[in-house]
């Protein structure tokens, strides 16, 4: 039987059922001149983000550190799951957009690309 995409009430009928999760990814740029505080980032930029995107969908985060010697165009990558896309678009315009915007500079100097979409396969 193959899977299914469901919503997450669909899931206790069907356990081969896959909820539409939504990714969002946010690329950081490994241009000349541009910085990134990874450990600031880690530690304190998403906890603040986590305090007000949890309450909206937020399920987690996996920061990817891309090699240097292979001169990717980007230096980091956050993945960021959410319950689904309204679960995103809610927390995104919600009361923290603000904070969270203004702590950018605090550990880089560029804007990151973002990126989403719905989860259409996982292993």
């Amino acid at each position: 039987m193959y899977p299914y995409f469901a919503t997450a009430g669909d899931i206790r009928q069907n356990p081969h059922a896959i909820i539409m999760t939504f990714i969002v990814t946010a690329l950081y740029p490994a241009s000349e001149g541009t910085t990134f505080g990874l450990t600031y980032y880690a530690q304190t930029h998403m906890p603040l983000v986590e305090s007000f995107w949890k309450e909206h969908g937020l399920l987690n985060w996996k920061l990817v550190k891309f090699d240097e010697e292979q001169k990717p165009p980007f230096s980091v990558a956050n993945i960021i799951t959410f319950k689904d896309a309204a679960s995103f678009a809610a927390a995104a315009s919600g009361p923290g957009k603000d904070k969270i915007a203004a702590d950018v500079s605090n550990f880089c100097n560029c804007e990151p690309t973002i990126i989403g979409g719905e989860l259409a396969f996982s292993g």
